[in-house]
């Protein structure tokens, strides 16, 4: 027999299912079977506006072993989509457009360090690249800035990248590093990063 304590939970229980599967079959919403101005079934879980309505086709029947095919999609109504901007066309690779100046700078700045010339070093730098390297320059033994221009001997010049002239270094099991130039306001071209 049954203690009073259990029977009271086994019929809490009863009432909690009967009242959860009655909430579910009062929430359960038709779907409508409607043909859009094209002609094609639409299904959607709202009236169908203004266009006959259709009773949803029935599955056909199982047979055995005869193979199934599958429904057609059914057609979504969906909002637009949003236009999105075309793309621009990808800019055309920069022909590298070489400049006897600009080269020549770089020339003369690493024989002014491998020389020892500390002036016509300091010569070849913007003041931006002054403030980073005039320092370096001015207080490194002549040995440590000839060993600098030994490690940017081997070099191509890469050409015009906007308003810079560019040089790639290449470095004995390192990676490549960058030196740009710039034009001066009188026309000139400078170191203007290392």
């Amino acid at each position: 027999m049954m203690q009073p304590r259990a029977r009271a939970s086994v019929a809490a229980s009863i009432v909690l299912l009967v009242v959860t599967a009655a909430r579910a079959e009062a929430e359960k919403k038709e779907i409508h079977a409607c043909t859009d101005p094209q002609g094609e079934v639409v299904y959607q879980d709202e009236p169908c506006l203004d266009t006959p309505r259709k009773p949803a086709p029935k599955p056909a029947p199982v047979t055995s072993g005869l193979p199934v095919r599958a429904p057609k999609p059914a057609v979504v109504r969906r909002s637009a989509p949003t236009a999105r901007p075309a793309l621009p066309a990808p800019a055309p690779r920069a022909v590298k457009v070489r400049d006897a100046a600009a080269e020549q700078v770089w020339r003369t700045f690493l024989a002014a360090l491998n020389g020892g010339d500390r002036t016509a070093a300091r010569s070849c730098l913007t003041s931006s690249a002054l403030r980073e390297w005039g320092p370096k320059i001015d207080t490194l033994p002549a040995d440590t800035l000839k060993e600098a221009a030994g490690a940017w001997a081997r070099y191509e010049f890469e050409g015009d990248l906007g308003p810079y002239y560019a040089v790639r270094t290449l470095r004995a099991g390192a990676r490549p590093s960058w030196i740009f130039l710039e034009r001066t306001t009188k026309g000139d071209w400078k170191i203007a990063a290392i």
